[in-house]
């Protein structure tokens, strides 16, 4: 017997819940077709269906000038802040790639207080993913490695710390579900 309306009240978080993650999905394919970049004014509403829509247009500007994949990129973004572009970590890192101040600073001429500007950190943060690519020449469980502890604590341990192996996981699986959301692009591994 078909199951009735009244049947379905109890479940009325289900089809909610699943409304908000077909919008999001069917916003990231938007973005990641190309479609926003022609027509920029949509970004406005694509940025209400869902938490990582926001910064798909930065992420996007970021991989083709870094030469890192966008789902990388969204996949450290959603590992580092959980999309949080406020973000400050113990230690110190800020915004939504957690980018250390120093580093910013120092390697790439980035003011600390600009880390909160969305553009500014996913670009640094990039760039710095680039900068680790091209040391360990594209081998992304390095890059990740030395992204999360630094390129000292990688380069002198034999086994990397407990964190930086549950941050690594935690990156292939979100990388994973946004490779999912670029189905058909050409989008790969870092070059």
């Amino acid at each position: 017997h078909p199951v009735g309306v009244e049947a379905m009240t109890d479940y009325w978080l289900m089809p909610l819940l699943g409304f908000v993650f077909d919008t999001t999905l069917a916003a990231a394919k938007i973005v990641f077709s190309g479609v926003a970049e022609r027509f920029p004014r949509i970004t406005w509403v694509l940025a209400h269906l869902g938490g990582t829509v926001p910064y798909l247009a930065e992420a996007e500007r970021a991989a083709r000038r870094h030469r890192i994949p966008r789902p990388l990129i969204l996949a450290v973004i959603k590992c580092e802040s959980g999309f949080d572009s406020r973000a400050v970590s113990r230690k110190g890192a800020r915004g939504l790639m957690q980018v250390m101040p120093a580093t910013a600073a120092g390697t790439f001429g980035v003011p600390p207080d600009r880390l909160f500007t969305p553009a500014v950190n996913i670009d640094t943060g990039t760039a710095y993913l680039r900068l680790l690519a091209d040391r360990y020449r594209g081998r992304t469980f390095q890059v990740l490695g030395a992204y999360n502890a630094g390129p000292t604590k990688l380069d002198s341990q034999a086994r990397l710390p407990r964190e930086t192996r549950a941050y690594i996981r935690c990156v292939e699986k979100a990388y994973g579900r946004y490779v999912a959301l670029t189905a058909g692009s050409k989008e790969g591994a870092i070059r």
